[in-house]
């Protein structure tokens, strides 16, 4: 019996069954199924502990799963936001390629537009001066 007072229970009541008159034997039986008990008890309390610990350690696990799948979810969203960002830039960037693009076309145009007409009018003049000079010759 190592320190273990068996008149005082765990509820720090004192047992006063203990100090009946008792035979040794009984007394004896007493004390063992007494000590047994206490045994079996730290035991159990042994077993719980472990097994708080135990679900304290899953639970924490699961709460790290779940935050670091909503850290994936963000970063994920924060890539699919930037990568918009950049479509909408390069979208518009190429509808100004475009339009400029288009610009120059039309100033091509326009600039062969005017050169055949300076052209049509060249030669417009040009027979017409053969003409009046053709009708000149036959007057």
């Amino acid at each position: 019996m190592s320190g273990i007072n068996l008149a005082y229970d765990s509820e720090n009541n004192y047992d006063l069954n203990k100090y009946r008159n008792l035979s040794n034997n009984e007394a004896e039986t007493e004390i063992k199924n007494q000590e047994q008990i206490i045994i079996q008890q730290k035991k159990l309390e042994r077993s719980n502990t472990a097994k708080i610990i135990v679900m304290a350690f899953a639970a924490l696990v699961v709460l790290f799963c779940v935050v670091y799948g909503k850290v994936q979810v963000s970063d994920i969203y924060n890539k699919i936001n930037s990568q918009k960002t950049e479509l909408n830039v390069a979208e518009s960037e190429n509808a100004r390629l475009k339009a400029d693009h288009e610009l120059e076309n039309a100033e091509t145009l326009a600039k062969a537009s005017a050169e055949e007409l300076r052209q049509s009018a060249q030669h417009r003049d040009a027979v017409s001066n053969e003409l009046e000079r053709q009708h000149a010759e036959c007057t």
